[in-house]
């Protein structure tokens, strides 16, 4: 992410493992190795973590 108007660059990545339920549904768990949200409002750098992806599509 970089922000011109501080003039700062962070870099992140993320490591996930999914498996499929059925056909319409898969399940996924990873680890989040940056620092910021994708919620770019938020500009505190503890976002690092766990997270849990439900994917259902039709």
């Amino acid at each position: 992410m970089h922000t011109p108007e501080v003039d700062t660059i962070d870099y992140g990545a993320l490591a996930a493992i999914y498996r499929h339920v059925e056909n319409n549904f898969r399940v996924g768990v990873g680890y989040n190795f940056g620092r910021f949200s994708d919620d770019l409002r938020d500009l505190t750098p503890d976002d690092q973590g766990v997270f849990l992806n439900l994917v259902g599509k039709f």
